[in-house]
C-alpha cells in the first residue's frame, strides 16, 4: 500500500506531527503572510495506475457534465484523504498541476 504523510511547514512543525494512511498522497501546508495558506498534495503512483495519465485522461471528461459526478466519485475514491473540493478544483482546471517523475502535483486555498 502507498502512504501518506502530511508535513506541516516548517514554522509548525512543533505544534503537528505528520499524518499517514493508505491513499498514496501527501499534503504540505504552506502559511506565509505574503500568501493565503496553500495546501499542497502530492499524488503518487503506483505499480498498478500511472497517476498522471489518470489524472489528464480524469480532467479530459471532466469537461463533459454529464460524466462529472462519476469522475470526481473516481478519483474520490482513489484518494480518500484528498478532500473532494481539491480534487474537484484539479479536474476543473482551477489550479494549475505539476508532474515530478511520477507525482501529480498541485496546490489549493483554503
Amino acid at each position: 500500500m502507498r502512504s501518506v504523510q502530511w508535513a506541516v511547514s516548517l514554522a509548525h512543525c512543533v505544534r503537528n506531527k505528520p499524518h499517514a494512511d493508505r491513499s498514496g498522497a501527501t499534503g504540505h501546508r504552506n502559511a506565509t503572510k505574503e500568501r493565503v495558506d496553500m495546501t499542497e498534495y502530492r499524488l503518487g503512483s503506483s505499480e498498478l495506475v500511472h497517476t498522471p495519465g489518470l489524472v489528464a485522461w480524469a480532467i479530459n471528461g471532466y469537461h463533459f457534465a454529464d460524466d462529472r459526478p462519476v469522475l470526481l466519485n473516481s478519483m474520490c475514491q482513489s484518494f480518500p484523504s484528498i478532500p473532494a473540493t481539491a480534487i474537484e478544483q484539479l479536474l476543473s482546471k482551477a489550479v494549475p498541476y505539476t508532474v515530478e517523475d511520477e507525482t501529480v502535483v498541485f496546490s489549493v486555498g483554503e
